[in-house]
């Protein structure tokens, strides 16, 4: 992830529209760049999705391991089983 400086060279006053932000000129601002979304292959949702099945909450060592085997870090793999919490808690509570 790259980080940005940003500096109005010309104004000190007023405001200035930058990526879709209002700044205040004649400050500095910091702002990140987009990372690309990760995709998972077939196999790997498979796979998080057996891992899921029986263990929702997957130890750090576990993650790890998965981390491993599939060519991708530990902190992807947790996103993907929080987020597959979530999809799972949302759509139970919406056919309640």
């Amino acid at each position: 992830m790259q980080i940005y400086k940003l500096v109005h060279p010309e104004s000190r006053l007023g405001t200035d529209h930058v990526e879709g932000f209002q700044k205040r000129i004649g400050q500095t601002f910091f702002f990140k760049t987009q990372t690309d979304r990760k995709k998972f292959t077939c196999e790997q949702r498979e796979e998080l999705l057996s891992e899921y099945k029986g263990q929702p909450y997957p130890s750090l060592h576990r993650r790890q391991e998965l981390a491993e085997r599939m060519n991708m870090s530990p902190r992807s793999i947790q996103i993907w089983f929080q987020n597959k919490r979530q999809r799972a808690a949302m759509k139970k509570s919406t056919w309640k």
